[in-house]
């Protein structure tokens, strides 16, 4: 299982979602399995949530791995890790201390820096989750 903690741009408590077996990043949306409930969105390079912005975002849990899925039928994923730590900072994302994605506002996609592909969504998948295929 995964959760995925956000920190506060100044000061102020953190914010905690999960947990659950994975986080789907659609364009700016962050939808939390396996209900899909919106909990967050990047505008402007900060996170918001629940009506509070944070500047950073870390997914704690089981090794996750990051998949990168194109659109609907098309059949074309792409995936990395397991990963030791994952983090998002300015609408980027590390693994392993790796920059491994980047988000652009203008066309809301996830840039994939290893294969330099755009895909309207990427997926934060736990590695039990991955291991049993239920998602």
């Amino acid at each position: 299982m995964l959760k995925l903690c956000l920190s506060p741009i100044l000061v102020g408590s953190g914010l905690t979602f999960g947990p659950a077996p994975w986080f789907r990043f659609e364009g700016n949306l962050i939808r939390e399995g396996p209900l899909q409930s919106p909990v967050a969105e990047l505008r402007n390079h900060q996170w918001n949530a629940r009506g509070r912005h944070f500047i950073q975002l870390r997914a704690d849990g089981d090794h996750p791995r990051v998949r990168f899925d194109a659109e609907e039928g098309d059949g074309s994923s792409v995936e990395y890790g397991p990963f030791d730590e994952v983090h998002w900072t300015d609408g980027a994302m590390y693994a392993d201390g790796r920059l491994l994605a980047t988000f652009d506002d203008a066309t809301q996609q996830w840039m994939c820096t290893a294969t330099r592909r755009v895909f309207p969504v990427m997926v934060l998948v736990s590695e039990e989750e991955r291991t049993r295929g239920a998602h």
